[in-house]
């Protein structure tokens, strides 16, 4: 990370504007013509400088698993990681399958080298399949990759980024959900009945990002089902090329018990945070 020659580390120094500052989000079905290679190239550096945000400290690397330990195996995380969100966001939905995959961004303008500071949002410029922001003019700070599945009123959040994923973006992270999920309302007639229950799934190590999850507002499924009897808790259920994916990701990082074959290795390495869409979009930005 402190590369020879360098006075700075290689995170991203990217400046997240001064405090009125008003982001663009665009939302895509994919796979979409408009996000090019370019794009994906800042997904790439966004979704590293998350990761590294989170984990790439002494205190850190030296409390949690042993494929977080070092700088070495934190790249080999990403990826690992980053491997499957191309192959997901090339790939559409098909074989009778429910799902609308879908990908929003958030880009912040350039700042001026004087001007710094935390991101509250103003005057929000939100367009559903617009065009990219001017690269020149603006800088991708976070992306959101989901899976809208309407039968089952679930928005499964498969993979996001933010510049510095800590404290920091949380705003820009429920910014991120709070406008995929209008989306999502709009092309149901404006009805918010869309997507009833929110939810991901992340490795029970990855405490760092579990503890974001939770400041944003989710709790883990088990937590979430006693406290809506009516949920057949199933619809959370990892559906097959993801459990392929994570046992291949699990078994790439190595030191992975494996006896009870893969619904029992899943049960020991995986934990499925959820939350209700209509509380969350109830709320106001900060104040959950």
């Amino acid at each position: 990370m402190f590369a020879a020659g360098r006075k700075t580390c290689s995170l991203s120094h990217a400046r997240i504007g001064d405090r009125d500052t008003a982001l663009v989000f665009r939302t895509f079905v994919t796979p979409s013509q408009k996000i090019t290679d370019t794009l994906i190239a800042e997904c790439r550096s966004v979704f590293e400088d998350g990761v590294l945000s989170l984990y790439a400290t002494p205190k850190v690397m030296e409390s949690v698993a042993l494929h977080y330990s070092s700088y070495e195996s934190l790249r080999g995380s990403v990826t690992a990681a980053w491997d499957i969100f191309m192959r997901g966001i090339n790939t559409p939905s098909g074989n009778g399958e429910s799902y609308v995959p879908i990908l929003t961004f958030a880009w912040i303008p350039r700042a001026a080298r004087k001007k710094g500071g935390i991101v509250i949002l103003r005057g929000i410029d939100e367009e559903d399949d617009g065009e990219v922001p001017v690269a020149g003019e603006y800088s991708l700070y976070g992306f959101l990759w989901a899976r809208w599945d309407p039968p089952q009123a679930t928005f499964e959040i498969l993979q996001m980024g933010a510049r510095m994923m800590a404290m920091q973006s949380l705003t820009v992270v429920k910014e991120l959900l709070r406008h995929a999920l209008s989306s999502v309302s709009r092309s149901v007639d404006g009805s918010t009945d869309g997507v009833k229950h929110l939810y991901m799934h992340s490795r029970r190590d990855n405490a760092r990002l579990q503890l974001f999850m939770e400041k944003v507002g989710f709790v883990v499924k088990d937590v979430y089902t006693r406290s809506h009897p009516g949920i057949n808790g199933d619809v959370f259920r990892m559906r097959e090329d993801e459990k392929r994916d994570m046992i291949n990701k699990l078994r790439r990082l190595g030191g992975v018990d494996e006896r009870g074959g893969v619904d029992a290795l899943l049960e020991r390495q995986v934990v499925t945070h959820v939350m209700n869409s209509e509380v969350f979009l109830d709320c106001r930005v900060g104040v959950f």
